[in-house]
């Protein structure tokens, strides 16, 4: 399949299960005239796709809320596009005393799993998907053996993600599924030497965990995982920010850099008198 074809089928599926009961007729519109464009060319300058950053969009909804979209960027080592579902839910919050906190949580928790169901889908119709396993196995190269790297993000395939491709490192890999369990990892099992972390996550955002991690006087090196537009990021507070989809090579190239960097302190220690 070409690049229009496989983001016509990957618009088939989100649509089925986004929409049971029916797909609304301007949504089902635009699925129309997206089956009519015939280059890529056409495809990538077509007024519905939203670009940002080498990223396209297609904002299709669901039955509860229209602002889901289909997301993909074009893979640039494989040249095939890799879909994911951006909730687009989490760049605004309610304070919990707030009419309408619980109703927003209770919808993000939806979005959260039609998002699993329909990236799934997408799987099983052989289209390459962000964060899932990698279909050939990341090579062992043992560059960064006795390094520690906590990742905290409430999506277990981005956990599971960033595990193989740490570990294929020769690091350590600690795992949290929100802000809370990241202090108590950080209590428990010391300070890691690299932090990634989710910015919107239920209950406690990665502002207050990187807010925590001030206030306790750590100096961590770490990064915001996100799909949020990056000029929206407050980003004094951190290394970097890798947004997502991110790709294995953007990870070790982060754990390789702070390594070099950690070996050229350690030699500018031992030659100081």
């Amino acid at each position: 399949m070409n690049l229009n074809q496989m983001v016509q089928l990957a618009t088939q599926v989100f649509l089925k299960h986004a929409y049971p009961k029916g797909v609304p007729s301007a949504i089902q519109e635009m699925s129309d005239s997206l089956a009519s464009l015939a280059t890529k060319d056409e495809l990538l300058a077509w007024s519905r796709l939203e670009k940002e950053n080498g990223r396209y969009h297609l904002r299709l909804g669901n039955h509860a809320y229209p602002h889901m979209k289909l997301a993909f960027l074009i893979d640039q080592d494989q040249g095939h596009p890799v879909f994911y579902v951006d909730a687009h839910d989490s760049h605004f919050n309610l304070p919990p005393n707030v009419p309408g906190h619980e109703k927003l949580l209770a919808l993000r928790k939806f979005n959260k799993e039609l998002k699993k169901e329909i990236e799934a889908a997408l799987i099983r119709e052989n289209l390459h998907v962000f964060g899932e396993k990698p279909q050939r196995e990341i090579k062992t190269v043992h560059r960064c053996v006795g390094m520690k790297v906590l990742a905290i993000d409430d999506e277990d395939q981005i956990l599971d993600m960033l595990s193989i491709i740490v570990k294929s490192m020769g690091a350590d890999f600690i795992r949290a599924t929100s802000v809370e369990e990241g202090r108590r990892m950080i209590r428990g099992r010391g300070i890691p030497d690299l932090i990634f972390c989710d910015i919107m996550m239920p209950k406690e955002s990665g502002f207050d965990f990187v807010a925590w991690l001030r206030k306790e006087g750590y100096s961590v090196p770490t990064y915001f995982i996100t799909g949020l537009n990056l000029e929206k990021i407050d980003r004094d507070r951190v290394t970097a920010v890798l947004q997502k989809p991110f790709t294995a090579k953007s990870v070790m190239n982060i754990m390789k850099k702070l390594r070099k960097e950690g070996k050229k302190d350690e030699g500018q220690a031992e030659g100081t008198i």
